[in-house]
């Protein structure tokens, strides 16, 4: 029902979900103030996730990030901020043919049509040389049992993660287990859940940020 619902809004060209922007105006608000925030005009994430990305990593030059569940180019997408001002490098994979020829057509970093949950990422990683330290990963794929089924796949034993943002949509889980079952997943592989619950209003938390330690 949710799926119907946004595929309609997305027809009539409607906002499929809340919106909080960062504009360059809110600079002194920054509790951390990364390298280069001074310069960064808007974001693009739905939830400051590239800020947050940004914040972890000190505002980090020419990182490296994998993006599954990629969707749009910019609207909504956690990767544009980092691969347009700050040089970063990564790849991308989403199962809607026209936002893969869309983000083609607008983004320099790859895209990849394909099933997150039918993926060889390790062949994949390779192909592209991303290093064994990679410094961002996301999962954002829906519903919340495809994202699950992407993250049992990632070869955590081959490659680190320094920050990880995890959707794992719990206001729209009937089962309400993935959430859960992704927290005992990452707290496993050695990684800290920093910030949990992220939601744009009150009805809605749908994401974990994590960390790696080291």
């Amino acid at each position: 029902y949710v799926n119907t619902c946004r595929h309609n809004l997305e027809k009539i060209k409607g906002e499929l979900y809340p919106i909080l922007k960062y504009e360059n105006t809110y600079h002194s608000k920054l509790r951390y103030k990364f390298k280069g925030s001074e310069k960064v005009t808007q974001n693009y994430s739905q939830v400051y996730q590239d800020m947050f990305v940004l914040s972890m990593l000190d505002g980090k030059k020419e990182g490296t990030y994998v993006e599954i569940g990629s969707a749009e180019p910019f609207h909504n997408n956690n990767t544009a901020l980092l691969e347009k001002d700050f040089e970063w490098k990564g790849i991308s994979v989403d199962y809607n043919i026209e936002k893969v020829k869309e983000f083609e057509s607008q983004r320099s970093n790859p895209v990849y049509y394909g099933d997150a949950t039918d993926a060889d990422y390790v062949t994949l990683f390779k192909e592209n040389n991303l290093p064994k330290h990679i410094d961002y990963l996301q999962l954002d794929c829906e519903p919340a049992d495809i994202t699950y089924k992407a993250l049992e796949l990632i070869p955590f034993d081959q490659y680190k993660f320094a920050t990880i943002t995890y959707e794992h949509d719990y206001y729209a889980d009937s089962e309400k287990k993935y959430r859960d079952l992704s927290r005992k997943f990452l707290t496993e592989k050695g990684y800290m859940l920093i910030v949990n619950n992220i939601s744009p209003d009150k009805n809605s938390s749908f994401e974990d940020w994590w960390i790696h330690p080291d």
